[in-house]
């Protein structure tokens, strides 16, 4: 997404209670995905279809999807130095939140505790505003209880993702099996920090074989589902 958005939504996320209650939260749709199934493709391309849709019903209000976007904002109220928001947000890309929180140091000024309790706030906050998409960063388990909301996963066989993954990022077989085990285990991680404050794991309205369905078919599912939530 462009720095435009970036700080748009930073500017929501500093006017906004992340605690803020009430039946008009949202709407909000958070996907979730297994390694190997591109969630940010999917977000991008969904987006443009709901878009193109409450244009054609003279809608004024425009959905936008967030993904690493998340991260910097965190960065930005920890007041991080800007190589350490570079380093944050590029292993993020690769799957290593979990790593990347451990890292962080008493001087960093990014205790582990407050590095969470940041990304929680704004991931929070993003939600209660809605007309967005999160993807990833436990957005199923902390904006669970968001009254106007479609928790979808993603989700294929293993054989189906190693191919996936060996051809993305030339890898044999068993490396891209091994990357893709390291993944999902590293996100069910970061999940487990979440699920106690607001729930047990996420509670999905929807899951979505990617082996099966073409990114357009996907989108018109989770809009379909969307539309018979009220939340479009």
């Amino acid at each position: 997404m462009e720095n435009i958005f970036l700080k748009y939504m930073a500017d929501r996320f500093e006017k906004t209670s992340a605690h803020e209650i009430g039946s008009h939260l949202g709407p909000v749709i958070t996907i979730s995905r297994v390694g190997g199934c591109s969630a940010t493709v999917i977000a991008e391309a969904l987006t443009v279809k709901i878009n193109q849709l409450l244009s054609s019903s003279k809608s004024d209000t425009a959905w936008n999807w967030v993904n690493k976007q998340i991260l910097s904002m965190a960065s930005h109220e920890l007041k991080m130095h800007p190589d350490k928001v570079k380093q944050l947000v590029e292993s993020a890309e690769k799957g290593m939140i979990d790593e990347i929180v451990d890292s962080f140091t008493e001087n960093d000024y990014a205790h582990s505790n407050k590095v969470k309790s940041v990304i929680e706030e704004v991931i929070r906050s993003i939600a209660v505003k809605g007309n967005v998409v999160i993807v990833g960063r436990a957005g199923a388990i902390i904006a669970a209880d968001i009254p106007n909301s479609l928790h979808v996963n993603l989700e294929a066989p293993l054989s189906w993702r190693i191919d996936v993954i060996s051809k993305k990022r030339n890898l044999s077989k068993q490396a891209a099996e091994d990357y893709i085990l390291q993944m999902d285990k590293k996100r069910e991680t970061f999940k487990k920090q979440y699920k106690n404050k607001f729930s047990e794991m996420p509670d999905y309205d929807i899951s979505i074989n990617c082996k099966s369905h073409s990114i357009d078919q996907i989108c018109d599912l989770i809009i379909k589902d969307a539309q018979l939530k009220k939340l479009l």
